[in-house]
């Protein structure tokens, strides 16, 4: 049907069945016997199932924070996830040691082509990985609770608001603009939405700086329709913002 990742399930189902097998030298063996045994997904839909279903409890988990988190994610934040619900100990780190366990877990899950490990990190001193198949982390995501995504957004936000380096003095840290859009997409999916909007701003003040017009007008008007009545000031800055990038795009209408 003309995709890739089907025909590679095809052939997982084949090495499962046993109907393909690596012989001596690493040659690899037909046997028509087992041919019956293997259970061939017939849509991309069937084989994402069938590769979720294949996951531990502990396995699946894991990989739902880390789609919560994004096409791309660190193992210290999968690690600050795990100890949400946990009772904390004196000293993190010991007998528990999440993050040798989530390496060992993320190792095996790189081996069988569910993640990959990035080769630089954008965040200084954290491992860095990506999902192997987008469609496998959507459909993570969308078989979640929603109440839990929520939950797990918010936390995101957080850890990634303290990882990001502060450059300077203002609200947001000057942090770059890629960055004040992940924390405004994560604040405002765990439901904190001025705090979202602020991030908003910040980022459309950035793309502004660069004459990056379109991007400017979209993050202007998100994170306008989050800030609070209290947001006075700050409101009439990112409209006046707004009406310039819209002029100098053509839109005068609405500028």
């Amino acid at each position: 049907g003309g995709s890739p990742t089907l025909l590679q399930q095809m052939v997982r189902a084949y090495v499962a069945s046993g109907t393909l097998a690596q012989g001596e030298g690493g040659k690899w063996e037909v046997h028509l016997d087992r041919l019956d045994d293997a259970h061939l997904p017939l849509s991309v839909e069937d084989a994402i199932s069938a590769r979720i279903a294949a996951l531990s409890p502990v396995e699946r988990k894991l990989l739902e924070h880390a789609a919560v988190m994004g096409g791309v994610f660190w193992l210290g934040g999968l690690v600050s996830l795990g100890r949400l619900d946990r009772q904390a100990p004196d000293l993190w780190g010991g007998g528990e040691d999440l993050a040798a366990h989530y390496r060992d877990l993320l190792d095996g899950l790189r081996d069988r082509d569910y993640v990959m490990a990035l080769p630089d990190s954008s965040m200084p001193g954290e491992r860095e990985l990506a999902f192997k198949h987008n469609l496998e982390r959507e459909t993570l995501y969308h078989l979640m609770n929603a109440n839990e995504v929520k939950r797990l957004h918010l936390h995101v936000a957080e850890w990634l608001e303290a990882r990001f380096p502060e450059q300077d003095g203002s609200e947001t840290g000057g942090r770059t603009e890629e960055q004040c859009e992940l924390l405004a997409s994560h604040f405002e999916r765990g439901g904190v939405t001025r705090r979202a909007g602020r991030f908003w701003l910040e980022a459309a003040d950035q793309a502004r700086a660069r004459f990056a017009n379109a991007r400017a007008a979209e993050s202007y008007e998100r994170g306008l329709g989050f800030l609070g009545i209290e947001d006075e000031v700050r409101q009439l800055d990112a409209l006046h913002n707004l009406g310039d990038v819209l002029q100098l795009a053509g839109r005068n209408e609405e500028a």
